[in-house]
């Protein structure tokens, strides 16, 4: 069934890119993997939030045979528009879950996300990491009040 968020109008696609959701537990390293051992064409990955990414490739030609290759059960007759599930995957990491579609030129990064970021919050930049402890340094020794 469709729902109005799956309606997209043709000319908000962004046909070079597949637009990934489910990669909440997963790297950079671990969808590359994921993506190269089903479709093994060049492409470029831009994160959007902790859930979701696109996958552009160099061409529209490409985009739509990843698409094909990264179903789980391509059906020709159903939109590219419309999310669908990919593939599982047991090596070397188990993937499952993911669903895929064309991406659309709505599916970008939000400002401020990295603020909204739980991978950030748990993994923070090593300069933000450093900042911390010398800040709680400086508390424990009494020179912040």
């Amino acid at each position: 069934m469709l729902t109005p968020a799956d309606i997209v109008d043709p000319e908000d696609v962004r046909p070079e890119a597949v637009h990934v959701r489910g990669v909440d537990n997963l790297s950079t390293e671990d969808v590359t993997g994921y993506v190269k051992q089903l479709f093994p064409e060049d492409f470029k990955i831009e994160w959007i939030d902790d859930t979701s990414l696109n996958v552009v490739y160099l061409s529209a030609e490409i985009a739509t045979s990843a698409i094909q290759a990264l179903s789980s059960n391509y059906i020709e007759s159903l939109p590219l528009t419309t999310l669908r599930p990919a593939k599982s995957v047991t090596d070397p990491k188990s993937i499952d879950g993911i669903k895929i579609r064309i991406a659309t030129l709505g599916d970008k990064k939000e400002k401020g996300a990295r603020d909204r970021s739980r991978w950030y919050l748990f993994n923070p930049h090593p300069l933000e990491e450093y900042d911390r402890r010398y800040f709680f340094s400086l508390i424990s020794h009494g020179f912040v009040c």
